[in-house]
């Protein structure tokens, strides 16, 4: 099944102001590291680097429901 962009599925969240709106909705968040403290771990730590990407635009072949940029065929 083909996974729609948020633009193509006509969400208002289609647009970073509407998202940012959520965001600060939701209130205050502990920083991740305070929060990885909580559960008794320790802060990440990179070991190299194993994939280089970059973003420079939103058109893509695929549409990834993670995709931090909602980028695809449309």
């Amino acid at each position: 099944m083909t996974q729609l962009t948020l633009l193509r599925q006509g969400s208002s969240l289609a647009q970073a102001s509407n998202q940012l709106r959520v965001l600060d909705e939701q209130g205050e968040h502990k920083p991740f590291a305070e929060r990885l403290a909580e559960h008794g771990l320790h802060s990440l730590r990179a070991t190299g680097i194993e994939v280089l990407q970059i973003n420079v635009g939103k058109l893509c072949n695929m549409t990834c429901r993670h995709c931090p940029v909602d980028a695809g065929p449309d």
